[in-house]
């Protein structure tokens, strides 16, 4: 048999780089670079050697289930076996739909999976075309997220008035229907935000006792947030000022880039019409006329 050199290290090297990655991303597993292309170029090398061994066909086939599980110990870093046995059956099952896809596209343009049949044909190798099609589609995407996507989502952000005491913060609050945080204890709704929106209303003058801690898986693995009471929010709508009782919850590195992430809650609340909420005395002198 002959093998074409570049074209298994092209190939495989690029391949096992976004399997890896994208196995690692089904799992929400956290990779580094430099450990991912250490990975690949174990594949890689392995790939190039296997050739080369005289083993009959079922040796050669638990020959490379050997290689793939060594490439996804080399690549990524499980925090435990149970984690790794299943990136490793992920990581198995892709790279079985991917090489079957690939077969299927090259039969329908009428060449053999063979490195023979696909020199001759003068096409690219399979990696490098999975590789701009890979690109091309995390540019799209970012292109999307970075233009359209604040025109579509700008309708869910809303002019915020967190209150405590005498102190009154604006803030830009991000509606996120499937935000149905809630304080187990007191059953109020919990609205989301960084140190920093904290930071500033203590330096108003706004007073907070002790916070207490929220266990969470929804924002970060195994994290949690931080608990403080304030009076109210109220959020500026069409239909006018929605006041709402609520917590605050604090978390180190919030996953959204607005100052509040709310929920469905801010529409179960009470709505004061903009002319009526100006005038109370509740309200007279801390919340703007909108």
């Amino acid at each position: 048999m002959t093998v074409y050199l570049e074209y298994v290290i092209i190939d495989n090297f690029i391949m096992d780089l976004l399997l890896l990655g994208e196995s690692a991303k089904l799992l929400k597993l956290k990779t580094k670079p430099m450990r991912l292309v250490f990975g690949a170029l174990i594949g890689t090398l392995g790939a190039v050697l296997t050739p080369l061994l005289k083993v009959s066909q079922a040796n050669g086939f638990l020959l490379k289930i050997a290689l793939g599980a060594i490439v996804c110990l080399s690549g990524v870093k499980c925090a435990s076996f149970k984690e790794y046995f299943k990136y490793f059956n992920v990581f198995l099952l892709m790279t079985f739909i991917t090489g079957g896809a690939i077969i299927g596209a090259l039969e329908l343009m009428g060449l053999d999976y063979t490195l023979d049949s696909y020199r001759a044909a003068g096409v690219l190798p399979v990696g490098v075309n999975l590789l701009i099609a890979y690109l091309f589609a995390r540019l799209v995407k970012r292109f999307v997220k970075r233009f359209a996507g604040g025109i579509v989502t700008q309708k869910y952000v809303f002019s915020c008035h967190l209150k405590k005491g005498a102190v009154v913060i604006s803030a830009k609050g991000y509606f996120d229907s499937g935000n149905k945080l809630t304080d187990d204890k007191t059953g109020l709704p919990v609205a989301l935000c960084g140190q920093g929106l904290l930071d500033k209303m203590i330096a108003s003058g706004a007073s907070f006792s002790a916070p207490r801690p929220l266990p969470i898986s929804t924002v970060a693995k195994g994290g949690e947030v931080l608990l403080y009471e304030v009076d109210n929010l109220a959020v500026e709508t069409e239909n006018g000022l929605h006041v709402t009782n609520l917590l605050l919850g604090v978390i180190k590195k919030p996953p959204f880039k607005e100052d509040l992430l709310l929920g469905a809650y801010i529409f179960k609340s009470r709505a004061i019409s903009p002319f009526t909420a100006y005038f109370k005395e509740e309200y007279e002198g801390i919340y703007k006329k909108i």
